[in-house]
């Protein structure tokens, strides 16, 4: 770390190329010895010394080839002190000192549009509000059941500055900003930040946010499979994950993507690495999905893997499971379930066979009895009768399509919604996406599909639409499909007229990124667009702003 810091503050004063780290990919900033390298470097006296943990902090920003990656500094004090802040061109010799630093930060931040904002809800049109103008604005334009008491008590909170007893207290500027970055200014509507569904249905009732070969983290052919594929996706609100698992070594199962070259990570590991983040965002359950290619010996060590390190989490379907609904997302709070071939199940949990029609290695078919008895979510396979298949399938059978199946049956108008209505669902991407993006999710959600499953490392409009789903119900990983799915009704062409009209008004938009890497200052422009049925589709997009990045 010391030579790692000298080494940087050389390359500055040399004059010499500075790596970059665009602001998108920041994650966060922790302070002390709290990355790998600084503690491993804390462990020497001689460190400690030289770079106190007081001293030191850490930025934590995505890197194209790993999860996270972090750059590790250590200041010269813990406080702020003259010629510490490099900026060209804006001081006579570089630097900025603490109050040309705050002036630099205003003049950086200033936001008139919130002036504008203040003026039009101010009585006087003046750029501060009064508790009774931040009450009727609460009240009137945020829909907010407030009193004028608790107006009193959010001035205060955002506005920052003591003011004390005097006549009238006012919110500014900065109290405003606070203010609009808070719940106070979120556009979810009032008693809806929290879980606000109803949750006791039975678990096909609800859509679930789905990864797809989650132990990826980079392409589907090269690379490395790792734990914090699974990390990452339950700490985004995942709460369905894909495990493809082989044989090992040292008769320990394995997960890895086949045919690739990707290095495997052993079953243990992962599970241990799920079970430390499986309820981290949300007590609902967690289903694990299972491609099993494991022989009989192996299979009977992965059940004793899920006994041993899931323990009470491990959800335990009753013998007559096939003959009841599945438990709701509230019943099964803090539960794992396993989804995948069972005895005496009709289903094909091979997912890429399926897809890419080959015929080459096939799962295993043999089951073994241990293993069986732990799948809560027994695989079945859809047929060309879906009616048929309603009333063939058990209650807690559950079928995957391909992208490919669910666009064809959209297009024939197939009554897949109304097998959804009754079964758990799940669709994955097609096998020509080897650069890992995604299917987009809208057929499926619109038939009534519950978990399609996206690649989580892959950052595209996809996955934003996937996001902003489950954003809904304080992104608990479930949201409750709306009645027309729940009752199995067909969606095409059953809307004629909108049944709402609502409008927009974008305000701004901060730290929008480049649409490509570049010198060159960007001319942004927000675009708000409404994805569903075909008749609800809609796009519009704000003026452009010149030069202003």
């Amino acid at each position: 770390m010391e030579e790692t810091v000298c080494i940087v503050k050389r390359e500055v004063e040399l004059g010499a190329a500075v790596k970059e780290v665009a602001l998108r990919d920041l994650v966060e900033v922790r302070s002390g010895y709290s990355t790998d390298n600084l503690h491993k470097g804390s462990k020497k006296y001689k460190f400690q010394v030289a770079a106190p943990e007081e001293h030191c902090f850490s930025i934590i920003f995505n890197h194209k080839q790993f999860i996270h990656k972090s750059i590790d500094f250590a200041a010269p004090d813990r406080f702020f002190q003259s010629n510490h802040i490099p900026i060209q061109k804006l001081a006579p010799k570089g630097f900025l000192n603490e109050e040309q630093f705050v002036q630099f930060c205003t003049l950086l931040t200033e936001r008139e549009e919130l002036r504008f904002i203040l003026r039009m809800f101010s009585t006087d049109e003046i750029e501060g509000w009064n508790v009774k103008e931040l009450h009727k604005f609460l009240v009137e334009e945020q829909n907010f059941s407030v009193e004028e008491k608790k107006a009193e008590a959010i001035l205060d909170l955002y506005e920052g500055t003591n003011q004390g007893k005097k006549e009238e207290k006012v919110m500014g500027v900065m109290g405003l900003r606070r203010l609009l970055a808070s719940r106070w200014g979120c556009i979810m509507k009032e008693g809806h930040e929290g879980v606000f569904q109803d949750m006791s249905r039975p678990l096909h009732s609800y859509w679930c946010n789905s990864s797809h070969n989650t132990y990826l983290t980079g392409l589907q052919m090269k690379g490395e499979a790792t734990v914090e594929g699974y990390v990452a996706a339950l700490n985004r609100g995942a709460k369905l994950l894909e495990l493809d698992l082989f044989d090992g070594e040292a008769g320990q199962p394995v997960i890895t993507h086949k045919r690739t070259l990707i290095q495997p990570i052993t079953l243990r590991d992962t599970l241990h690495a799920i079970l430390l983040k499986a309820f981290a965002i949300s007590d609902y359950p967690v289903i694990l999905t299972l491609e099993n290619h494991v022989s009989l010996p192996q299979q009977k060590v992965m059940a004793d893997l899920f006994y041993e390190i899931l323990g009470d989490h491990l959800y335990i379907p009753d013998k007559d499971s096939s003959k009841k609904p599945l438990p709701s997302p509230k019943e099964l709070k803090k539960k794992i379930l396993l989804r995948g071939k069972k005895l005496n199940s009709d289903g094909d949990d091979d997912e890429e066979e399926e897809e890419n029609g080959t015929s080459g290695e096939k799962t295993s078919a043999a089951i073994h009895p241990s293993l069986s008895a732990l799948i809560a979510l027994p695989s079945v396979k859809l047929s060309s009768d879906v009616y048929g298949d309603i009333n063939a399938h058990s209650p807690d059978g559950s079928a995957s399509l391909s992208e490919s199946k669910v666009d064809q049956l959209y297009e024939a108008r197939a009554p897949l919604a109304t097998y959804t209505s009754r079964h758990f669902v799940k669709s994955y991407p097609k096998g020509l996406r080897q650069d890992s993006s995604n299917m987009f999710p809208l057929r499926s959600w619109i038939q009534g599909v519950q978990a399609v499953a996206l690649n989580f490392q892959t950052a595209d409009e996809a996955f934003d639409v996937n996001q902003g789903l489950f954003r809904v119900n304080s992104n608990c990983g479930y949201v409750l499909k709306p009645e027309i799915l729940l009752t199995g009704h067909d969606v095409h062409g059953r809307f004629n007229h909108p049944k709402i009209r609502f409008s927009v008004g974008i305000v701004s938009a901060q730290y929008l990124p480049k649409s490509e890497p570049s010198k060159d200052i960007i001319d942004p422009y927000v675009s708000v667009q409404v994805f569903g049925i075909d008749k609800d589709e809609w796009k519009m997009k704000t003026h452009t702003i010149k030069d202003n990045g």
